[in-house]
């Protein structure tokens, strides 16, 4: 459990040591420490409400966002409140891989890993974007905007999105799936899901988690129910489904019904 009284909020394990973001009377800082427990150490200070910590091959990955800033001349315009992704390399580095306008507040799940690539989705108040980023250059390609909050992750090569249907007559009651694969190309892949749930890998193979698990396909097909799923939030670590509990997570056995 992270130690919330100390301004800890996430967590990510890389290898020999834990990397954390925690906010200390309104200042954000990155922390590290040792895998097998000690007292953590400031990395970086100074950072503008992170959140969405990622590590990836001794990279560490964030997203900060930033008020207005106040011009203190009359005539220069104040700078708009804006979104932006950091990196810390493993040499120590710490570079700015993209910026945005102001989304809502960034939260867990709004970076997403792909092999070469890393995925940022911005919520606003009445839409998701997504966008594509170098992990060395930080250019940046936005893949898709869509209707409503969406989620997002990366199966293989492939992104793999939800989107409102385009076939109901109520589009935010259900959800429909499109994939994007190395050649920048989207294909619509089922439809007609229910409107609350999110995407997860097991496998290699992408499921959507709602009152029931479906199977998304490769190519144009309706959804297939996999079996039922308790009630509450599910999450996958790759190769089984999880039910998270203030217990702790627990295993979901999967039997299709």
């Amino acid at each position: 459990m992270l130690a919330r009284d100390r301004g800890w909020k996430e967590a990510v394990l890389d290898r020999e040591q834990v990397w954390l973001l925690a906010d200390v009377g309104g200042e954000g800082r990155l922390l590290t420490m040792p895998v097998g427990g000690g007292d953590p150490t400031i990395a970086l200070s100074g950072l503008q409400a992170p959140s969405a910590l990622l590590v990836r091959e001794g990279r560490v990955f964030w997203l900060e966002n930033h008020p207005p800033a106040l011009s203190a001349f009359p005539h220069i315009p104040a700078s708009a409140a804006r979104t932006t992704l950091q990196v810390r390399d493993a040499d120590g580095k710490v570079r700015l891989l993209g910026q945005w306008h102001a989304a809502l507040a960034p939260a867990r799940g709004d970076l997403i890993s792909g092999p070469t690539r890393l995925y940022v989705r911005l919520r606003r108040m009445m839409a998701t974007e997504f966008y594509e980023v170098n992990f060395e250059t930080g250019g940046e390609i936005r893949v898709a905007v869509e209707a409503g909050t969406q989620e997002g992750l990366v199966s293989g090569e492939e992104f793999v999105w939800t989107t409102p249907s385009e076939e109901a007559a109520s589009p935010e009651a259900f959800r429909s799936v499109r994939r994007r694969g190395a050649d920048g190309n989207s294909r619509m892949v089922t439809d007609w899901l229910p409107g609350q749930g999110s995407l997860v890998e097991i496998g290699q193979s992408v499921f959507y988690a709602a009152d029931r698990l479906y199977r998304v396909p490769q190519h144009l097909s309706e959804p297939h129910s996999e079996g039922s799923l308790p009630v509450g939030q599910v999450a996958s670590d790759g190769r089984k489904l999880y039910l998270l509990t203030t217990n702790g997570p627990s295993v979901i056995p999967l039997t299709r019904q």
